[in-house]
């Protein structure tokens, strides 16, 4: 057997078994390298042999030119953060290097310094420390040095990174493992980390879970029969019996140390090779069978080894010693009594110990009296100070926070806050979280100051706010001003006021207890830089609360305060807070002047985030003004820019901005594919899925594809009903589907709420978006309301900002235009001539497609000279053919058949190999109608549109068609289509299914359904609700908005069941409502029956009918279908 000295050796001499894992390890660590890190979980109980499997893999890769660096977690809380990366970089360091690191990191020494603090004397690099230690950019940016560092290293040489007990891991370390084993530029690198089981696999949660989904698990069980027989020969020398071993193994399950540990227990006893039955009772348990092991153990060796679990799996004499309260004598002979057992290994040269298993140690420790863990945690902790360890603050920490109770709180409060302190320079902000949290326990024990506990509450809930727990943060920052309340500290309350205000203002949300607690804290500072900072968060969170006016006015004062006070921070906060606050087709150069003091901020002080947003808003304002050249300069810069600084945030607008690129050049396939990319970078924000949405939207509309997103903006409509951007794209996608008249109510909606709606960022786009719902839909009373909107804005472009841009809309020339076509203005063509231009300097060849099939759309229906229509008709093709633009091209089609149509061509391109359609029970053989009859022949309907023909048993509801398709724009009264009779030959024998009401001429009624007082109380009830929804809404308050619009809802239910349309009032049990009910049942059934066998007259119909009291069929005036005379023959 080897030493104890070596537990290595021990382990490689018994290993047994595991050949398929070995396998699967040995596969990666031997093939070509991956472009990524390969992350190999190893998970299996305590004691399966995670430990022994690593070491027969490192053997293996260093035969095979692999660098193997190693690292171990440690179990208790004791260890500073990123201990294991700390342990694997000083390995990494130890070249042949004059500096001792790979060149790649020599910039990015003093962030590595923050883990490595060896390097801050060795190569102080200044102009590389983050600005800010609590942003989640600079923990981003070490990681990314250490991605460069672990590239350059295997670039060099590959390497097999093992880490032990990653289960133990602080936080951090897990997201610095979570952000390598994602970087495809850090190849050549293998990770093979152990762990215990981890609880739900794939379907985990927290950090580990992640890593379980990122990486391939490799669960160990327990050894065979076979393999169990072969271990305790090799740990024996001799051949056990098969009754011994099947013994062993049915107590073990396998696990070999458990089966190591009872084989020593059954050796000392009996012979192992004899046949029979194990004599003495054997553990049934790891931990029992180790228990069994330390019982020889004398008493100074069982208090000597206590110390030692308190301090941990490594420990020295130096710390344990004093701990137990033995002479030092005693204390060594106890230890050694310990190392022939094999419970711990000695390193003679370092003067250290060590635990042969983790479960040696965890079993001594929980076995320890009530009492005796506080008592030796303070022993432990009053040694460290005596060696002057000062840097040693997290394993200070540590111990006094386990012994507070003892009377060391006020140590504890001490040493865990500078801990924390600690963790937030180093960037972890997890364990910052955790010592705050014990610091703040302390202080309650240590009768600790108010003043103490707010300020300890305010840096945890900086910590937790930059480790993403913004829950947490929020309730944290509360908790801290009510103790500035109470202490009348007024920057503590804005300290905490600002802190409650993270994450940034999202899209449409606006935080009403913010505002208060921001509003709070401004009254008790009345000047400097902190005072700007809150105008500036306060003037942010009224961006979505529709109080332009309150906003400018907080925003410029803002901006005063931070320039009196030379603060470039609150400077830079307070321009970016203006800029929101003049966002909107009326602040355009304000903005544009605004970027630029914004970059020329960050460019004198280095502030390369600043910066970055600065170049992104100036991209929305040179977008929005039509200066491509700008923009492309800008996109270009910041495009280099965030690639330099790799942060999450910028890397995310950088995707986006060249999604927007691409859609706006007609790629739609590349735009998906960057929007998609863009969604990634930016998983976990809001405004990330929000800018995605926008983009697909976009993208499916151009494929011809919006009706799949309906219920998406449907949803958005009825949670924001007053955000007029889903409405629009509601509309749009009504009218993809064939709904026109529910595309007609939304649109009628928003243009009626358009003209007064605040001029903000989203504004135009929504104007822009109702302007093509119009157009599609012939609305003149909409566009009468919309046109005159855009005309202080036709020469600038429509971008939907966050605020840099992610989608563009092209030039308002050409919305101008479409308005202008539907109320049949003089100079539309005009208009669309300036729209043709506009988009083509913009290189928009979306839109200059849109511009000119439009162009053409609108020449063919006034019957314009039919060189002029091909013209357009040829250069939309050309344009969209190129760009390959799914919707245009399939628009473009229609209208070419269309033109053909009218130029009286001899057959209907693209119909000709379309066969006829009919009612399977009522098919009958009939010759080829001429396109677009509606008539009836004996008991049969014969309809044809569109080159399809089809025939149709008469209902009374194809007789009310009739009746509607001869009088095209005409509302008729329901009593008056029913009151129509048809030939007595045409009538039928029978009734049919849509008899079941039958009306009566002067039978009265009983009243209205409601009288004048009930409906003026309605509608002073509906409209407290409208106001009282609409401050919920901007309150950000779900529930009250809720109830109220489930009020709302059902009084207009009420009130639309009671008034018909043009506020008639419906009557109960009146002759014109059983009409309405008999005529409109009759309409839709036969609507139905028409759609079942002819789809697109179908389609034709819902579009253009309607029905009610009063019904009517209005077709396209632009493209105006010729219906024979529907009377019979």
């Amino acid at each position: 057997m080897a030493s104890t000295s070596d537990p290595g050796r021990e382990r490689r001499a018994v290993f047994v078994g595991r050949e398929p894992e070995q396998a699967e390890l040995l596969a990666a660590v031997e093939g070509p390298p991956a472009q990524r890190p390969e992350l190999f979980l190893v998970t299996g109980a305590p004691g399966i042999g995670k430990t022994a499997l690593a070491d027969q893999v490192a053997v293996h890769a260093g035969e095979r030119g692999l660098r193997v660096l190693r690292a171990r977690c440690w179990e208790d809380s004791s260890s500073p953060p990123y201990w294991p990366w700390t342990q694997l970089l000083r390995n990494l360091a130890v070249t042949d290097e004059p500096n001792g690191l790979p060149a790649p990191t020599v910039r990015g020494a003093s962030l590595l310094a923050r883990i490595l603090p060896e390097l801050a004397d060795e190569r102080p690099d200044p102009a590389d420390a983050p600005s800010v230690a609590d942003t989640g950019s600079d923990r981003f940016r070490l990681f990314d040095e250490i991605a460069a560092l672990l590239a350059a290293a295997a670039a060099e040489q590959p390497l097999l990174l093992l880490i032990d007990d990653l289960h133990a891991a602080d936080e951090a370390s897990l997201h610095l493992l979570r952000f390598l084993v994602r970087e495809d530029r850090v190849g050549g690198v293998v990770i093979v980390a152990s762990a215990r089981e981890i609880q739900g696999g794939p379907e985990a949660t927290g950090m580990l879970g992640e890593l379980v989904r990122e990486g391939q698990v490799v669960p160990l069980a327990g050894l065979g029969l076979s393999e169990v027989a072969r271990l305790v020969e090799q740990q024996t020398g001799i051949t056990p019996a098969e009754g011994k071993v099947a013994a062993i193994f049915e107590v073990t399950e396998g696990n070999p140390l458990f089966v190591r540990e009872v084989t020593r227990l059954l050796a000392a006893t009996e012979p192992l090779h004899v046949p029979g039955r194990v004599t003495p009772p054997v553990p049934d348990s790891v931990r029992a069978v180790i228990r069994r092991r330390l019982s020889p153990l004398s008493a100074d060796a069982i208090r000597a080894l206590s110390a030692a679990a308190v301090v941990g799996r490594d420990f020295d004499l130096a710390l344990a010693g004093p701990a137990t309260g033995l002479p030092h004598d005693h204390v060594v002979a106890a230890l050694s009594h310990s190392a022939r057992l094999g419970i711990i290994t000695v390193d003679e040269a370092a003067g250290r110990y060590r635990f042969t298993h983790p479960l040696f140690r965890e079993v001594i420790y929980e076995d320890l009296p009530l009492g005796a863990h506080a008592e030796l945690h303070l022993a432990v902790g009053e040694a460290l100070e005596g060696r002057g360890l000062d840097a040693d603050v997290e394993a200070l920490a540590h111990h006094f926070a386990h012994a507070a109770a003892t009377g060391a709180a006020a140590k504890a409060l001490r040493y865990s806050w500078r801990a924390g302190d600690a963790a937030m320079a180093s960037l972890a902000y997890e364990d910052a979280a955790r010592q705050y949290g014990r610091a703040l326990e302390a202080a309650t024990l240590a009768d600790a100051g108010e003043d103490e506990h707010c300020t300890l509450l305010l840096r945890l809930g900086h910590a937790r706010a930059c480790a993403g727990d913004y829950p947490a943060a929020k309730e944290t920052f509360r908790r801290a001003a009510e103790c500035a309340r109470r202490l009348g500290t007024a920057w503590q309350l804005a300290e905490a006021a600002l802190g409650f205000g993270e994450p940034q203002v999202q899209s449409g949300v606006s935080d009403r207890e913010l505002r208060a607690l921001l509003e709070e804290a401004l009254a008790g500072v009345e000047a400097g830089a902190l005072r700007a900072r809150l105008l500036a968060r306060l003037s942010l969170e009224l961006t979505f609360a529709s109080e332009a006016a309150a906003q400018g006015q907080l925003s410029r004062e803002a901006v005063d305060l931070a320039r009196e006070a030379g603060d470039a921070a609150a400077l830079g906060a307070a321009l970016r807070a203006r800029w929101m606050a003049v966002w909107g087709p009326d602040g355009l150069q304000e903005r544009l002047s605004l970027s630029h003091e914004m970059r020329e901020l960050a460019v004198s002080t280095g502030d390369t985030a600043l910066e970055l947003v600065a170049l992104a808003r100036r991209i929305t304002c040179w977008v929005e003004a039509g200066d491509v050249r700008a923009a492309e300069d800008d996109l270009a810069a910041h495009a280099r820019l965030a690639d330099e600084a790799r942060m999450p945030y910028h890397r995310w607008t950088a995707a986006s901005l060249e999604a927007m690129r691409a859609l706006l050049t007609g790629r739609l396939e590349a735009a998906e594919e960057r929007a998609a990319r863009a969604l990634d970078l930016g998983a976990g924000r809001p405004d990330a899925a929000h800018a995605h949405g926008n983009q697909l939207t976009v993208i499916r509309w151009e494929q011809g594809r919006l009706g799949e997103l309906h219920a998406t903006w449907r949803r958005l409509v009825e949670q924001f009903p007053r955000l007029g951007w889903a409405r629009g794209w509601l509309a749009l996608a009504e009218v993809e589907r064939g709904h026109g008249a529910e595309a007609r109510q939304q649109l009628h909606r928003l243009s009626e709420d358009l003209p007064e709606q605040p001029r903000d960022g989203l504004w135009l786009p929504t104007a822009a978006v109702a302007a093509l719902a119009a157009h599609e839909l012939d609305d003149r009373h909409a566009a009468a309301r919309l046109s005159p909107l855009l005309d202080a804005y036709t020469d600038r472009v429509v971008a939907v900002g966050m605020p840099h841009p992610v989608v563009c809309l092209g030039s308002v020339w050409l919305f101008r235009a479409l308005l202008a076509a539907v109320l049949a203005d003089a100079d539309t063509d005009a208009l669309f001539s300036r729209a043709a231009t506009a988009n083509a300097q913009l290189e928009a060849r979306t839109w200059q497609a849109r511009t000119a099939c439009a162009h053409a759309q609108v020449l063919l229906a006034r019957g314009d000279e039919r060189e002029r229509v091909q013209e357009r008709l040829r250069e939309a093709r050309d344009l969209a053919g190129a760009a390959g633009l799914p919707a245009v091209l399939a628009r473009l089609a229609a209208l070419e058949a269309d033109s053909a149509r009218s130029d009286d061509a001899p057959e209907i391109p693209g119909t000709a190999d379309v066969a006829p359609v009919e009612a399977a029970a009522d098919r009958v053989d009939a010759p080829a109608a001429p396109a677009e009859q509606f008539r009836r022949e004996g008991d049969y309907w014969t309809i044809a549109f569109d080159g399809m023909l089809v025939r149709l048993r008469d209902t009374k509801g194809l007789g009310y068609l009739a009746r509607l398709l001869a009088n095209p724009g005409r509302e008729l009264h329901a009593i008056d289509l029913e009151r129509t009779e048809a030939p007595p030959d045409a009538r039928r024998s029978a009734p049919s299914a849509d008899d079941d009401l039958t009306a009566r001429r002067d039978l009265g009624d009983a009243g209205a359904l409601l009288d004048e007082q009930a409906k003026a109380a309605y509608r002073a009830r509906l409209a407290e609700l409208e106001a009282d929804l609409e401050e919920a809404e901007r309150h950000h308050d779900p529930e009250r908005a809720s109830r109220a619009r489930e009020e709302f809802d059902f009084l207009t239910s009420e009130l639309t069941r009671a008034v018909g349309l043009g506020g008639r009032d419906r009557h109960a049990a009146s002759h014109t409502e059983r009409a309405r009910l008999n005529v409109t049942r009759a309409i839709r059934a036969a609507m139905a029956k028409i759609a079942d066998t002819h789809p697109t007259l179908g389609e034709h119909l819902r579009a253009t009918v309607r029905t009610g009291t009063y019904c009517s069929y209005t077709p396209d005036p632009r493209a105006p279908i010729r219906w024979n005379h529907p009377a019979e023959t």
